[in-house]
Parts: C-alpha cells; structure tokens; sequence
C-alpha cells in the first residue's frame, strides 16, 4: 500500500512540476502511467534493495559542458565548476533492468541533463531487489551530479558505478 501511494505522490508531483512550466522533470520519454497490476507487483520493503550495477553506462550530455561526477569524484571534495543533478526513480524488475515504463525525473536543474539520464537510465543494469529469496520488482532512486568543466579523465573511474538510493 506504501509503495502505491509513494508512486502516486511522484506522479502527482511530477504532473504538478509540468504543470508549473518545467519541462526537466517528468516522465522520460515512453513512460505510461503505471497500470495497477505493475503497481500491485512492486515490494515496498525488500529484505534487498535492488543496487545498480557496474555495466559501464553512464549519462552523456550532448553539449558537453557538463560531465557527470563518479561516486569517487564526490569523494574527493575538490573545487570544481557549477554543478546541477538529475534525480530519477524507476522500477527494478527481476532481470535487473529498469521498466521504462516507470522512468519519472522528480527533481532537475536542466532539460539537457534530463534527456541525458532518461537516456542512460533504461540502458543500466542492476542486481534486483529480494524478497524471502525471491527476485521481485522494486522502487530504486538515484541522484546524477554532474560538473561544469571537462572531466579529469586521470582521476575518475568511468565505470564506477555512481552509487543509488542516495538522496
């Protein structure tokens, strides 16, 4: 019951960002809103929450003004230029894989970095949630930073994965 009212306060909140004229945050491209028998399949409370895995994807920004901070690169608490982020939520199903279907941005500073989430985010791959030993369809969160500058390609890893469920 949890997990049905966290999705429809995203949506909710989703549909009111539009509504107040921002076009960053949303559904991604292809998302639907959720029927209810994806919404009575989700587990609100894993004994495992799904994790992302280390498949090598990340978001590309097409203008290339902004690169996107590893976990490593957060770390390191260096001065670097102006930073914007991208949050986005989505379903874990039990392949480990996004459902596009699920794809909201619930906060973002940038139309440009969205699209380069959305993009990313049903390409990634995750090790699903568990339940009593059970793979099972789960909510999973995550919040992109990304750097004005060029990246530093000497310190950063770019398949480290960026972490999740961090907020």
């Amino acid at each position: 019951m949890r997990i049905i009212v966290f999705v429809l306060v995203l949506l909710l909140a989703s549909q009111t960002a539009a509504a107040q004229g921002n076009p960053a945050l949303g559904p991604c491209a292809g998302a639907d809103v959720l029927d209810s028998a994806t919404k009575a399949s989700i587990v609100a409370k894993p004994d495992r929450k799904p994790r992302r895995q280390d498949n090598g994807i990340q978001p590309q920004v097409q203008d290339l003004k902004y690169h996107s901070l590893s976990q490593l690169d957060l770390d390191k608490e260096t001065e670097g230029g102006p930073r914007k982020w991208v949050m986005i939520t989505g379903v874990v199903d039990t392949t480990g894989h996004i459902d596009p279907k699920t794809a909201i941005v619930t906060q973002s500073s940038s139309v440009g970095l969205t699209h380069a989430v959305c993009d990313a985010w049903v390409k990634m791959a995750f090790s699903p949630a568990m339940y009593h030993g059970q793979k099972v369809p789960a909510m999973y969160q995550e919040r992109f930073i990304f750097e004005q500058g060029v990246a530093d390609i000497n310190n950063s890893n770019p398949l480290s994965p960026g972490g999740g469920d961090r907020h």
